[in-house]
């Protein structure tokens, strides 16, 4: 079974971006819930050099009909000029919290 619920991820450098990303979200319906997570190590090949990074990883917790818009705001706001997005399907989860999901997502 797949519900209607997606997680959405993107990183980036600075907490204060991530902050402002993840409160614009909740603000706007975009999503239920942002978590933040500092101090994620991101290893990455750059300019044919192996790259590592802290960032600060962004868990968002959405409903499918605010993908698209969800993936607009992003390329728009975020601070990197090619910012991960990446969405997957919740196969499952307590029928209670994707229903909040929903309600807290609705335009």
């Amino acid at each position: 079974m797949t519900t209607p619920i997606r997680m959405v991820y993107t990183t980036t450098d600075d907490g204060d971006v991530a902050d402002k990303l993840a409160k614009a979200m909740i603000e706007r319906r975009l999503a239920a819930c942002v978590k933040i997570v500092p101090k994620v190590s991101s290893y990455y090949r750059w300019e044919d050099k192996v790259q590592c990074d802290s960032e600060y990883w962004l868990v968002i917790k959405t409903h499918h009909w605010q993908v698209a818009n969800l993936k607009q705001f992003i390329s728009e706001q975020h601070n990197y000029d090619s910012p991960e997005f990446i969405v997957t399907e919740v196969v499952d989860g307590l029928e209670s919290y994707l229903d909040w999901v929903e309600v807290q997502t609705k335009p």
